[in-house]
């Protein structure tokens, strides 16, 4: 994976690099900026994107590791748990193109908390009735994961500008990404200490509904 990373990557760079636009120097106001990621930093609504995007990567995070362990413990084989996990890829794929239309045509925190309490409701029925919901409950985390990285970059957008867009959607994301790796440890020190992904499955939840929450604060848009 990391090899083909390397090379497709390489191609890329190469491709970008031979493109005359590419050699058109843009005109950075590094002025704005500064400006404008002192702003962002200095307004509630910067911390309030960081803190749901945190908290919802702490719950989605680790059922995404955990899930073919989770479908095992809850009674599948090991070739039914790959099946429904591969639920998971497609509901990724959708979730990104359907979000994308939909925070075109309704504001974007609203989607985002239609989109968790679908995926609440699905980790919670896994957690209670089982094997019988494990499908409809693979694609709404899926659908949900797919969902939650663009709303960064269109979050981002949205309320602070372009100006300093790098520089806050990259301390965004990298709070994204320390949650999601952090998530799958705590769900499985809560599995290994109850012996079994009831307990995590609800602890998953707990921090999907606290970023539902963290969504719901978030103000309207500048227009």
């Amino acid at each position: 994976m990391a090899l083909f990373t390397l090379v497709v990557g390489t191609v890329i760079v190469i491709v970008l690099a031979r493109l005359k636009s590419a050699k058109t120097s843009a005109q950075i106001d590094v002025q704005a900026a500064r400006e404008g990621l002192k702003a962002a930093k200095a307004s509630a609504t910067y911390w309030l994107v960081m803190a749901a995007i945190f908290c919802l990567s702490l719950g989605l995070g680790g059922l995404m590791i955990h899930f073919v362990p989770i479908l095992l413990d809850i009674g599948f084989t090991t070739s039914e748990a790959v099946k429904v996990a591969g639920v998971i890829g497609i509901a990724v794929v959708l979730g990104r193109l359907l979000v994308g239309f939909a925070v075109d045509r309704i504001f974007a925190p609203h989607v985002a908390i239609a989109i968790l309490f679908a995926c609440i409701c699905g980790v919670l029925a896994l957690a209670v009735f089982g094997t019988v919901v494990a499908v409809p409950a693979a694609f709404v985390i899926g659908f949900s994961v797919g969902a939650e990285v663009d709303l960064i970059g269109y979050l981002v957008a949205r309320y602070f500008g372009m100006h300093a867009y790098g520089q806050i959607y990259g301390r965004q994301y990298s709070t994204f990404l320390i949650a999601t790796g952090l998530s799958p440890v705590i769900l499985g020190a809560v599995r290994d200490a109850t012996g079994s992904y009831t307990a995590s499955l609800f602890t998953a939840a707990a921090f999907i509904t606290l970023s539902a929450a963290l969504f719901a604060r978030l103000p309207k848009f500048e227009e």
